[in-house]
């Protein structure tokens, strides 16, 4: 009996562990699959960028629409050459960066400029080449870009003149 015990210890082992094997296989093709949980974001922006987008509203007022979270491959394309591969290469510089805010004509959705909410992390060395690439991107494609720095609040009027310089009759007060 004891030999019989031996023998099957080894095997029944062996089916344990092929078994084992296989279920995290399994487990690796259904992550794969997209099984990966999700859970809801608490809002779209941060509390410092909602403060910042109702002040840029406020100060072009119904004069442009703004919208946020852009991405840059939904301003911006990369030129057709005729080369695909060019293209693919040149695409996969912006299809994941996105923009903060961009201010569109309210008829045409034609793009006006483009703004940049700028908190510290702006200041570390690989986002200052983010930056600059995403500048001179939009540079490239004629589509007028403005910084500002992040801060506890804003003022309509200051974010006017910034983006159309001296306020006019209609400046937001």
């Amino acid at each position: 009996m004891d030999l019989i015990m031996k023998m099957l210890l080894p095997v029944a082992l062996l089916l344990v562990l092929a078994g084992l094997v296989q279920y995290v296989k399994a487990l690796q093709r259904k992550e794969a699959r997209g099984g990966h949980r999700y859970e809801k974001q608490e809002a779209l922006m941060s509390p410092v960028e909602l403060k910042f987008f109702r002040a840029l509203e406020a100060a072009v007022g119904s004069n442009f629409r703004v919208f946020s979270k852009v991405r840059l491959a939904d301003i911006v394309q990369p030129v057709k050459t005729g080369d695909n591969r060019a293209w693919y290469s040149a695409f996969g510089v912006i299809k994941s960066k996105h923009v903060d805010f961009v201010v569109c004509d309210p008829k045409t959705l034609e793009f006006r400029i483009v703004v940049e909410l700028d908190d510290n992390s702006h200041e570390r060395g690989d986002r200052i080449e983010r930056d600059q690439k995403v500048d001179d991107i939009l540079k490239q494609a004629e589509i007028p870009i403005i910084h500002f720095p992040a801060k506890s609040a804003y003022s309509a009027n200051e974010i006017y003149r910034r983006i159309f310089g001296d306020p006019a009759a209609n400046a937001p007060a």
